[in-house]
Parts: C-alpha cells; sequence; structure tokens
C-alpha cells in the first residue's frame, strides 16, 4: 500500500491517489480524493479487501452510463420548485456560471472532486487554457453555497440518496467594511433629495427594510392598534416578521393616508409608496428608485454609499445607541447574528458591562474552587487587586 499526490493540470488542484498490490501480483491505482484523510480511509478498507479476497473493481461495479436527470435538468427544476418562491433574479443570475461547468453532466455522476475542480477554476475563470480574469473569494463562495442548496434539495426530493457537497470547503466570507451615514450625511441627505423620494428614505432609515420590502410595503401589512409594520415571506430570507412603527414612520403614514379616492374613501393603490402613475413598484422601478438614491447622495457630497447604505446605518445606528446584537438582527431580519456582527464594534459598552459583572464575581462573589469537590469547602474570594 502507497499514498501519493499528484496535481491535476488544469485546476491546480492535488488529488490523492491509493496504489496497491492485489494477491495474483496486480497493481492497481485509484483516486482517493482531495485530503489525506479520504486518502487514509481508503487505504485502509482496500488492505482489508485484498487480505479478505474480498476486493472487487469499483469500475466494473458502475453502470457505463448513469440514470436520472442531468445538472441542466435539476437545475431547470429547482428553478421552478425553489428559486420560484424566493427572490426574482438572484438564483436566476447565479445558476448561470453552474450551469456552464456541469451543464449536461448527469446529477448523480457529480463528484466532491468535481466540486473542487470547479471551485478551482471558478476562481480563475478559466476558458480553454486561458484564464479570462478572476473571480473574487466572495463571488466563488456564493456559487459554492448555491450549489450545496441544490444538492441538498435533490436529496430532499429523492433524486440523489446523498449530497457530494456536505462539508464543501468554501472560501472565508469577506469582511466588508460597513458604509453608514453620520448623522450630518442623513441631515444632507433628506434636504436635498426630491420629495416624493424623502418619504422611502426615512422609512428604509427607521425600520432597516431592504428596498424590496420597502416598496412592497401594503396598506393591509399597516396595523396601526397594534403599531406593526408586517412583513410577508417575500424578502431574501424567507421569513415573516414585525417592525414596530415608531414616530418616523407614523409621520409618513400620516401623510400618504390621506391620498385616498373621494368616491369610495379607500386608498387609491394597495401599496404605500406606488409611482408617478400609481402602480406598484415593479424591479425596473426599484433599479429608477436606487439610483435616484445615488444622484441625491452625490449631490449631497456622499461618496461610498447607496440606497442600501440606509439599512446598514439603521443597524450601525442602533448599536451606537446600545441595543442588543439579538434585537438588531430581529429587527433587520437577519437569518443569524453573524451578520449583525459586523455593526456591534461600534458599541463596546455591553462588554464594558459585561466585564463589571465579572469584576464583581471577583470581588466578593463565592466562586467554585477548581481543586474543590465538596461545596462546604469552597470560601469567599475576597481582597482581589
Amino acid at each position: 500500500m502507497a499514498i501519493y499526490t499528484k496535481q491535476h493540470r488544469r485546476s491546480g488542484i492535488e488529488f490523492y491517489y491509493v496504489r496497491f498490490t492485489l494477491a495474483d501480483g496486480t497493481r492497481k491505482v485509484e483516486k482517493a480524493g482531495t485530503t489525506l484523510k479520504q486518502a487514509q480511509r481508503l487505504e485502509k478498507k482496500r488492505n482489508g479487501e485484498v487480505v479478505s479476497g474480498t476486493y472487487v473493481d469499483p469500475k466494473a461495479e458502475k453502470p457505463a452510463a448513469p440514470e436520472g436527470p442531468t445538472f441542466n435538468d435539476f437545475a431547470d427544476r429547482f428553478m421552478r420548485d425553489y428559486a420560484g418562491l424566493r427572490r426574482s433574479t438572484y438564483y436566476t443570475q447565479q445558476v448561470k456560471p453552474l450551469r456552464a461547468f456541469f451543464g449536461a453532466k448527469r446529477l448523480e455522476a457529480i463528484t466532491r472532486a468535481d466540486l473542487d475542480i470547479f471551485a478551482a477554476e471558478r476562481s480563475r475563470q478559466i476558458i480553454g487554457k486561458k484564464v479570462k480574469h478572476k473571480i473574487s473569494p466572495g463571488t466563488v463562495r456564493k456559487d459554492l453555497i448555491i450549489l450545496g442548496t441544490m444538492f441538498r434539495m435533490a436529496v430532499r426530493w429523492g433524486v440523489l440518496h446523498a449530497s457530494p457537497a456536505v462539508d464543501l470547503q468554501k472560501p472565508a466570507e469577506p469582511r466588508h467594511k460597513t458604509r453608514y451615514l453620520e448623522r450630518a450625511e442623513w441631515d444632507e441627505l433628506q434636504a436635498g433629495a426630491p420629495a416624493w423620494l424623502r418619504p422611502i428614505l426615512t422609512v428604509t432609515i427607521a425600520t432597516g427594510m431592504r428596498l424590496k420590502e420597502v416598496l412592497g410595503l401594503r396598506w393591509e401589512d399597516v396595523d396601526r392598534k397594534a403599531g406593526l409594520l408586517y412583513l410577508s415571506e417575500d424578502n431574501k430570507t424567507a421569513t415573516p416578521r414585525a417592525i414596530p412603527i415608531g414616530a418616523a414612520v407614523r409621520g409618513v403614514l400620516d401623510q400618504l393616508d390621506n391620498v385616498v379616492d373621494w368616491r369610495t374613501g379607500k386608498h387609491t393603490s394597495r401599496f404605500v409608496f406606488t409611482d408617478d402613475a400609481g402602480a406598484p413598484y415593479t424591479s425596473k422601478g426599484r433599479n429608477y428608485v436606487g439610483n435616484a438614491t445615488k444622484a441625491a447622495m452625490k449631490r449631497a457630497g456622499i461618496e461610498g454609499a447607496s440606497f442600501h447604505t440606509l439599512r446598514h446605518t439603521a443597524g450601525s445606528w442602533l448599536a451606537q445607541v446600545g441595543v442588543s446584537e439579538v434585537q438588531i438582527a430581529k429587527l433587520l431580519g437577519h437569518a443569524s447574528t453573524r451578520t449583525t456582527a459586523r455593526y456591534m464594534h461600534l458599541h463596546p459598552d455591553h462588554l464594558r458591562d459585561a466585564v463589571g459583572r465579572l469584576d464583581s464575581a471577583m470581588l466578593s462573589a463565592v466562586l467554585p474552587s477548581a481543586t474543590c469537590a465538596d461545596p462546604a469547602e469552597v470560601a469567599p474570594i475576597a481582597n482581589v487587586r
């Protein structure tokens, strides 16, 4: 038995191989994977089979052509039954490079090694033998996350028995500098923005909602009695949530609530915000609002910011006034507090409170001894300086 590595010529990935000899003297070489642990596991397995006489060439066991859908076939179903229930264009764009690479390959024939090669070639954007341009690690990470989601759904729907993307290694999540507006910048933006845009900006920065959520807000989602805005599942995380109505948002709603049909006494539109024609904002309309916000920021001398900066501003201001990480995550609709952590360095007072409690414990509390088994032997800790 022997283990050695060989580099894939196009991708540069090192693969592990196991070399062994059968009882009749026949020499065999088998690819084991991309990690030493995989190679050691295969070596142990083949060694046992050779000694017991139960070894069977795995190539002889495999069918000539795997059955089941191609990657493209499954991608069509994934887009219809999974992505179609979520954000409109996100998966459509992100699945394109996956289709280009895996395309006609049978879904069940795709291995972990194929995913590793895809990640390497995608990061270098290899076209034939030429490097077109490099792709950022963040983009490759998104590709691999979507691949993992697709294979997970394939297992759930009974298309595959197991996912080759389990524990798939992905590039680290990039740490971007969080741009948020200072109070003076916000005042300048409000003063320079067109009148039709100001209510949208106000609601966004006062709630931390996404652009699609703000422009998709309907009057039926506004509960004045309970003081809440209800957001449906039509958002990034596909999770409904309720946002309390503050004074700033209430002022905007009071202003827009007057836009009613005098004949029926009802709102002229189901949506709180509408375009010039009174129609709800489409994806094209959302782009228009985003571009108008950038233009207003440019006139106000605000650089490196966009409409999404208002959402970051909400999170940053909340952290600065001492709101907890969990509360910020719930308000902004983050799937986990890992996303929220980007704001917490702006207000370290919650850490001071924790250290203060630790000081109190050290100075006066009865703490268990590391070596005492009997609680009666524990003595107070005092005079610690």
